[in-house]
Protein backbone atom coordinates (compact mmCIF):
# COMPACT_ATOMS: atom_id res chain seq x y z
CA UNK A 1 0.00 0.00 0.00
CA UNK A 2 1.37 3.39 -1.07
CA UNK A 3 2.32 5.60 2.12
CA UNK A 4 2.20 9.35 1.89
CA UNK A 5 5.18 11.00 2.33
CA UNK A 6 6.51 14.12 4.50
CA UNK A 7 6.83 17.38 2.25
CA UNK A 8 8.62 20.07 4.89
CA UNK A 9 10.69 19.35 8.09
CA UNK A 10 11.61 22.05 10.28
CA UNK A 11 14.55 22.30 12.48
CA UNK A 12 15.28 24.61 14.87
CA UNK A 13 19.27 24.68 15.21
CA UNK A 14 21.13 26.65 17.77
CA UNK A 15 24.56 25.19 16.87
CA UNK A 16 24.36 23.22 19.88
CA UNK A 17 25.47 19.35 19.80
CA UNK A 18 22.34 18.87 20.75
CA UNK A 19 20.74 20.31 17.72
CA UNK A 20 22.81 19.08 15.41
CA UNK A 21 22.07 15.28 16.38
CA UNK A 22 18.33 16.51 15.51
CA UNK A 23 19.38 17.96 12.62
CA UNK A 24 21.53 14.81 11.06
CA UNK A 25 18.40 12.75 12.25
CA UNK A 26 16.23 14.81 10.23
CA UNK A 27 18.21 14.90 7.55
CA UNK A 28 18.30 11.11 7.18
CA UNK A 29 14.33 11.31 7.12
CA UNK A 30 14.57 13.87 4.11
CA UNK A 31 16.33 11.70 2.29
CA UNK A 32 14.16 8.95 2.57
CA UNK A 33 11.02 11.19 2.41
CA UNK A 34 12.39 13.45 -0.42
CA UNK A 35 11.24 16.62 1.81
CA UNK A 36 12.70 19.68 2.14
CA UNK A 37 14.79 20.78 5.19
CA UNK A 38 14.22 24.28 6.46
CA UNK A 39 16.57 25.51 9.57
CA UNK A 40 15.67 27.62 11.75
CA UNK A 41 17.66 29.54 14.37
CA UNK A 42 15.82 31.46 17.27
CA UNK A 43 17.58 34.47 19.12
CA UNK A 44 15.92 34.07 22.14
CA UNK A 45 14.58 38.39 22.77
CA UNK A 46 14.69 37.50 26.76
CA UNK A 47 18.30 37.44 25.90
CA UNK A 48 18.91 41.06 24.74
CA UNK A 49 18.03 44.73 25.35
CA UNK A 50 14.50 46.19 24.74
CA UNK A 51 13.85 49.60 25.40
CA UNK A 52 10.63 51.54 24.99
CA UNK A 53 8.94 48.82 23.43
CA UNK A 54 11.85 49.14 20.69
CA UNK A 55 14.47 46.01 19.88
CA UNK A 56 18.05 47.28 20.56
CA UNK A 57 19.33 49.24 16.65
CA UNK A 58 22.36 48.26 15.70
CA UNK A 59 24.03 45.24 18.14
CA UNK A 60 20.82 43.63 17.61
CA UNK A 61 21.08 44.17 14.07
CA UNK A 62 24.38 42.64 13.59
CA UNK A 63 23.70 39.91 15.45
CA UNK A 64 20.84 38.78 13.52
CA UNK A 65 22.25 38.94 10.30
CA UNK A 66 25.24 37.53 11.47
CA UNK A 67 22.95 34.58 12.95
CA UNK A 68 21.30 34.59 9.20
CA UNK A 69 24.33 34.22 7.81
CA UNK A 70 25.71 31.40 10.06
CA UNK A 71 22.13 29.73 9.56
CA UNK A 72 22.16 29.83 6.10
CA UNK A 73 25.46 28.55 5.71
CA UNK A 74 24.68 25.48 7.33
CA UNK A 75 21.82 25.20 5.53
CA UNK A 76 23.81 25.24 1.94
CA UNK A 77 26.56 22.75 3.37
CA UNK A 78 23.92 20.42 4.35
CA UNK A 79 21.97 20.85 1.09
CA UNK A 80 25.20 20.18 -0.77
CA UNK A 81 26.96 17.60 1.67
CA UNK A 82 23.16 15.25 1.69
CA UNK A 83 22.14 16.17 -1.98
CA UNK A 84 18.59 17.84 -0.27
CA UNK A 85 16.92 20.50 -0.58
CA UNK A 86 17.73 23.03 2.87
CA UNK A 87 17.00 26.55 3.44
CA UNK A 88 18.09 28.40 6.66
CA UNK A 89 16.41 31.49 8.66
CA UNK A 90 16.32 32.96 11.69
CA UNK A 91 13.83 34.64 14.08
CA UNK A 92 14.22 37.17 17.00
CA UNK A 93 11.42 36.03 19.99
CA UNK A 94 10.35 33.79 22.41
CA UNK A 95 11.89 30.53 21.62
CA UNK A 96 8.98 28.47 21.42
CA UNK A 97 6.52 30.57 19.81
CA UNK A 98 8.64 31.28 17.25
CA UNK A 99 9.11 27.51 16.57
CA UNK A 100 5.75 27.55 15.89
CA UNK A 101 5.24 30.22 14.22
CA UNK A 102 7.58 29.55 11.53
CA UNK A 103 6.06 25.20 11.49
CA UNK A 104 2.72 27.24 10.48
CA UNK A 105 4.05 29.78 7.87
CA UNK A 106 6.20 26.95 6.23
CA UNK A 107 3.11 24.39 6.56
CA UNK A 108 6.04 21.94 8.45
CA UNK A 109 4.21 18.29 7.98
CA UNK A 110 7.01 17.79 11.31
CA UNK A 111 9.45 19.37 13.58
CA UNK A 112 12.65 17.37 14.71
CA UNK A 113 13.90 19.04 17.86
CA UNK A 114 16.91 18.55 20.16
CA UNK A 115 15.36 18.55 23.81
CA UNK A 116 18.68 20.02 25.98
CA UNK A 117 20.55 22.33 23.69
CA UNK A 118 20.76 26.13 24.76
CA UNK A 119 19.71 29.24 23.15
CA UNK A 120 21.51 32.25 24.48
CA UNK A 121 21.82 32.13 28.40
CA UNK A 122 18.50 30.06 28.75
CA UNK A 123 18.84 26.61 28.80
CA UNK A 124 16.76 24.59 25.78
CA UNK A 125 14.96 21.91 28.46
CA UNK A 126 11.89 19.88 27.72
CA UNK A 127 10.70 21.09 30.80
CA UNK A 128 10.07 24.55 28.95
CA UNK A 129 10.44 25.16 25.44
CA UNK A 130 10.57 22.14 23.46
CA UNK A 131 7.55 21.26 25.64
CA UNK A 132 5.97 24.49 25.16
CA UNK A 133 6.34 23.40 21.22
CA UNK A 134 4.50 20.18 21.85
CA UNK A 135 1.28 22.66 22.92
CA UNK A 136 1.50 25.03 20.62
CA UNK A 137 2.61 23.49 17.69
CA UNK A 138 0.00 22.39 14.82
CA UNK A 139 1.97 19.94 13.72
CA UNK A 140 3.75 16.30 15.48
CA UNK A 141 7.09 16.97 17.06
CA UNK A 142 9.79 14.56 17.11
CA UNK A 143 12.05 15.16 20.00
CA UNK A 144 15.69 13.94 20.08
CA UNK A 145 17.99 13.77 23.29
CA UNK A 146 21.10 15.26 23.14
CA UNK A 147 24.04 12.03 23.24
CA UNK A 148 23.51 10.52 19.81
CA UNK A 149 21.17 11.35 16.02
CA UNK A 150 19.03 8.36 15.12
CA UNK A 151 19.59 7.58 11.33
CA UNK A 152 17.26 4.64 11.15
CA UNK A 153 13.78 3.67 13.35
CA UNK A 154 14.20 -0.24 13.73
CA UNK A 155 12.65 -0.95 16.96
CA UNK A 156 9.63 1.42 17.65
CA UNK A 157 7.45 1.01 20.49
CA UNK A 158 3.71 2.38 19.76
CA UNK A 159 1.44 2.12 23.11
CA UNK A 160 -2.03 2.77 23.00
CA UNK A 161 -5.27 3.19 25.58
CA UNK A 162 -8.65 2.91 25.37
CA UNK A 163 -9.20 6.13 25.21
CA UNK A 164 -10.45 8.62 21.90
CA UNK A 165 -8.24 9.12 18.83
CA UNK A 166 -5.80 6.26 20.14
CA UNK A 167 -5.05 4.76 16.78
CA UNK A 168 -5.27 8.50 15.14
CA UNK A 169 -1.17 9.15 15.56
CA UNK A 170 -0.12 5.46 13.33
CA UNK A 171 -1.90 8.10 10.13
CA UNK A 172 1.14 10.01 10.88
CA UNK A 173 3.86 7.56 12.34
CA UNK A 174 3.80 5.62 9.17
CA UNK A 175 4.78 8.19 7.19
CA UNK A 176 8.62 8.09 8.95
CA UNK A 177 8.44 3.63 9.45
CA UNK A 178 10.71 1.62 6.91
CA UNK A 179 9.09 -1.58 6.73
CA UNK A 180 12.03 -3.28 5.53
CA UNK A 181 13.97 -2.16 8.64
CA UNK A 182 11.21 -2.11 11.29
CA UNK A 183 9.74 -4.23 13.86
CA UNK A 184 6.93 -2.27 15.87
CA UNK A 185 6.15 -3.19 19.18
CA UNK A 186 2.13 -2.24 20.33
CA UNK A 187 1.81 -1.70 23.78
CA UNK A 188 -1.61 -2.02 25.18
CA UNK A 189 -1.85 -0.07 28.36
CA UNK A 190 -5.12 -0.66 30.76
CA UNK A 191 -5.41 -0.40 34.47
CA UNK A 192 -5.78 -3.50 36.46
CA UNK A 193 -9.82 -3.01 37.19
CA UNK A 194 -10.78 -1.47 33.65
CA UNK A 195 -12.16 -4.80 32.56
CA UNK A 196 -15.05 -2.87 30.57
CA UNK A 197 -12.20 -0.88 28.53
CA UNK A 198 -10.26 -3.86 27.64
CA UNK A 199 -12.78 -4.82 24.72
CA UNK A 200 -12.61 -1.27 23.64
CA UNK A 201 -8.69 -1.86 23.75
CA UNK A 202 -8.90 -5.49 22.30
CA UNK A 203 -11.21 -3.67 19.41
CA UNK A 204 -8.67 -0.93 18.85
CA UNK A 205 -5.53 -3.55 18.80
CA UNK A 206 -6.99 -5.72 16.37
CA UNK A 207 -8.17 -2.41 13.70
CA UNK A 208 -4.52 -1.32 14.12
CA UNK A 209 -2.57 -4.65 13.47
CA UNK A 210 -4.56 -4.70 10.15
CA UNK A 211 -2.97 -2.19 8.86
CA UNK A 212 -0.21 -2.88 10.51
CA UNK A 213 -0.29 -5.81 8.10
CA UNK A 214 -1.56 -3.75 4.51
CA UNK A 215 1.57 -1.62 5.31
CA UNK A 216 4.07 -4.28 5.34
CA UNK A 217 5.23 -3.53 8.80
CA UNK A 218 6.67 -6.48 11.15
CA UNK A 219 4.46 -6.36 14.66
CA UNK A 220 3.85 -7.75 17.93
CA UNK A 221 1.23 -6.86 20.76
CA UNK A 222 1.96 -6.18 24.49
CA UNK A 223 -1.11 -6.44 26.45
CA UNK A 224 0.39 -5.14 29.74
CA UNK A 225 -1.94 -3.78 33.13
CA UNK A 226 -0.56 -0.89 35.23
CA UNK A 227 -1.64 2.26 37.26
CA UNK A 228 1.69 3.65 35.99
CA UNK A 229 1.41 4.43 32.88
CA UNK A 230 4.42 6.49 31.82
CA UNK A 231 7.08 4.42 34.21
CA UNK A 232 5.44 1.50 32.52
CA UNK A 233 5.83 3.05 28.88
CA UNK A 234 9.85 4.04 29.85
CA UNK A 235 10.35 0.91 31.07
CA UNK A 236 9.57 -1.44 28.40
CA UNK A 237 10.99 1.26 25.77
CA UNK A 238 14.25 0.16 27.68
CA UNK A 239 13.74 -3.60 27.68
CA UNK A 240 12.89 -3.61 24.26
CA UNK A 241 15.77 -1.55 23.42
CA UNK A 242 13.37 0.78 21.46
CA UNK A 243 14.81 3.07 19.09
CA UNK A 244 11.27 5.67 18.93
CA UNK A 245 8.83 6.36 20.99
CA UNK A 246 5.17 7.24 19.27
CA UNK A 247 2.78 8.94 21.53
CA UNK A 248 -0.99 10.36 21.76
CA UNK A 249 0.18 14.24 22.99
CA UNK A 250 -3.63 14.62 24.12
CA UNK A 251 -3.81 17.80 25.40
CA UNK A 252 -6.92 17.93 26.36
CA UNK A 253 -7.83 18.20 30.49
CA UNK A 254 -11.45 16.84 30.34
CA UNK A 255 -10.41 13.77 29.79
CA UNK A 256 -9.35 11.72 32.59
CA UNK A 257 -6.53 9.69 31.43
CA UNK A 258 -2.99 9.59 31.41
CA UNK A 259 -2.65 10.77 28.29
CA UNK A 260 -2.58 14.52 29.23
CA UNK A 261 0.11 16.87 29.59
CA UNK A 262 2.06 15.54 32.25
CA UNK A 263 2.32 12.13 30.82
CA UNK A 264 3.83 13.46 27.43
CA UNK A 265 5.87 15.68 29.77
CA UNK A 266 7.44 12.98 31.56
CA UNK A 267 8.06 10.66 28.37
CA UNK A 268 9.90 13.40 26.66
CA UNK A 269 11.91 14.57 29.53
CA UNK A 270 12.90 10.94 30.39
CA UNK A 271 13.06 8.67 27.38
CA UNK A 272 16.10 7.68 26.52
CA UNK A 273 15.80 7.60 22.66
CA UNK A 274 13.40 9.96 20.30
CA UNK A 275 9.72 10.58 20.77
CA UNK A 276 6.85 11.44 18.46
CA UNK A 277 4.52 13.44 19.50
CA UNK A 278 1.30 13.50 18.13
CA UNK A 279 -1.90 15.66 18.55
CA UNK A 280 -5.17 14.19 17.49
CA UNK A 281 -6.52 16.36 14.39
CA UNK A 282 -8.91 17.79 16.87
CA UNK A 283 -6.83 19.66 19.48
CA UNK A 284 -4.24 20.39 16.58
CA UNK A 285 -3.35 23.90 16.86
CA UNK A 286 -3.68 25.98 13.81
CA UNK A 287 -0.40 28.39 14.62
CA UNK A 288 0.09 30.53 17.53
CA UNK A 289 -2.08 33.26 18.16
CA UNK A 290 0.33 35.76 19.12
CA UNK A 291 3.64 36.73 18.31
CA UNK A 292 5.36 39.93 19.44
CA UNK A 293 8.25 39.98 17.53
CA UNK A 294 9.84 38.26 14.64
CA UNK A 295 13.01 39.06 11.82
CA UNK A 296 11.85 39.18 8.63
CA UNK A 297 13.51 36.19 6.11
CA UNK A 298 15.27 38.44 3.98
CA UNK A 299 18.66 38.76 5.37
CA UNK A 300 19.85 41.55 4.03
CA UNK A 301 18.10 44.14 6.57
CA UNK A 302 16.93 43.40 9.82
CA UNK A 303 13.40 44.63 9.35
CA UNK A 304 11.18 44.10 12.27
CA UNK A 305 7.57 43.92 12.49
CA UNK A 306 4.59 44.13 14.95
CA UNK A 307 2.64 41.30 15.65
CA UNK A 308 -0.30 42.58 13.96
CA UNK A 309 2.14 41.99 10.67
CA UNK A 310 1.30 39.59 7.82
CA UNK A 311 4.16 37.04 8.69
CA UNK A 312 6.45 36.79 5.67
CA UNK A 313 6.16 33.54 3.77
CA UNK A 314 8.86 31.01 4.65
CA UNK A 315 11.85 31.68 3.08
CA UNK A 316 14.27 34.19 1.56
CA UNK A 317 17.33 32.45 2.74
CA UNK A 318 20.07 29.89 0.95
CA UNK A 319 18.67 26.97 -0.76
CA UNK A 320 20.39 24.28 -2.30
CA UNK A 321 19.04 20.84 -4.02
Amino acid sequence: MEIPTLQRILVPVDFSESSLNALTTAVAISQRQGAELQLLHVLDADTHAFSGGEPASDALTELVQAQTKKIEELASRTADEHQITCYGGCRVGSVSSEIATAAHIADADLIVLGTHGTSGIRAFHIGTEAYQVIKTAGCPVLTVPAHKSWPLFEHILFPIRPVPNALEKYEFARKIIHPDHTQLTVLALHAPDEVISIGQLQDEVGALNVQLARDGIKSQTIFCPTELIAETVLQKADELAADLLVITATLDTRIQDFFIGPFTQQIVHNARVPVLSIRPHSSSAQGPSRVEWHYSWQAQAANWKSSEATPPDWPTGQSNQ
